[in-house]
């Protein structure tokens, strides 16, 4: 029989609050068992306690720290630009045009992390 500890969900209900979310779960297992999460931008998703505790919080608003004038610096650092408008996170692809006038659309991440450009160019 699996062993419930009565004190772990609250400790689990008080760092979501501390984050200004909620642990949506109602029972504790272990801490690899994975329980429900809501952050304060209604977003919800499944995360084990000791990532948690860890200080990994909501993945969606955690993938979100760039801004669309962030990804344009590095576009123009390329000598091209972001013809997007609105950034959402680094898994969700932008339109770039590069100094050739290819146009192309990549995840940010490619750009910014693995210093990915025109696919166009990268060919010749």
């Amino acid at each position: 029989m699996l062993k419930k500890s009565v004190n772990l969900p609250l400790e689990m209900k008080t760092l979501a609050k501390d984050k200004k979310g909620y642990c949506l779960s109602e029972v504790y297992i272990n801490n690899n068992t994975k329980m429900l999460w809501e952050c304060k931008k209604g977003h919800i998703w499944e995360a084990r306690p000791r990532e948690i505790k860890r200080g990994i919080w909501c993945p969606t608003c955690g993938s979100n720290k760039l801004t669309i004038e962030e990804m344009q610096r590095v576009a123009h650092a390329k000598h091209g630009e972001c013809l997007s408008r609105v950034y959402i996170n680094t898994d969700t692809k932008l339109r770039w045009k590069c100094e050739n006038q290819h146009i192309w659309e990549a995840i940010p991440y490619l750009v910014t992390k693995k210093g990915r450009w025109c696919p166009y160019c990268a060919k010749n």
